[in-house]
């Protein structure tokens, strides 16, 4: 790490005992072990830190090229969504034409000629295939509650 040849650790190791003498070199040399050890800690420390804000770049990078990848498929998934929808619309359209060209208006004195203080009443009529479809289906259903009565409980069925 520090390019230190054996020859040049043995001459700081005589030049420390004269200067420091034997008595204190123990606590020198336990010291300057202590103060190495921290230092390591300190530069792990440091490339674990580079090495996780690279990743969070990373992650952020690949974040924004989720996103940008969900934005072009959302971007597939709806244009075509809304051109069945204007489709569908132009349909609707053309068949609500055609409907009430084959059924005109009836023109009744009492339907035409409304009482003014009379609130619209929602249509029972089916006015759409949909409706119309599922208001025969409605009717071909049996009714499964006929039989039973709507009168109270019998006194063996209260709790």
């Amino acid at each position: 790490m520090f390019d230190v040849s054996m020859g040049e650790l043995l001459l700081v190791g005589v030049v420390t005992l004269v200067v420091i003498g034997p008595e204190r070199m123990p606590k020198v040399a336990r010291t300057a072990g202590m103060l190495f050890g921290r230092l390591q800690r300190f530069v792990n420390n440091v490339k674990s830190d580079l090495q996780r804000e690279m990743q969070a770049s990373e992650l952020a990078q690949i974040q924004q090229e989720i996103e940008a990848e969900t934005a072009a498929i959302k971007n597939t998934i709806h244009q075509p969504l809304a051109e069945t929808r204007q489709a569908l619309s132009e349909l609707e359209a053309d068949f609500q034409l055609t409907h009430s060209d084959d059924h005109p208006p009836a023109t009744s004195n009492a339907a035409s000629n409304p009482p003014s203080n009379a609130v619209a009443a929602p249509q029972d009529t089916p006015t759409t295939a949909s409706d119309k479809s599922a208001a025969s289906v409605h009717e071909q259903q049996p009714d499964l509650f006929a039989g039973l009565q709507a009168g109270p409980r019998p006194a063996s069925d209260r709790r």
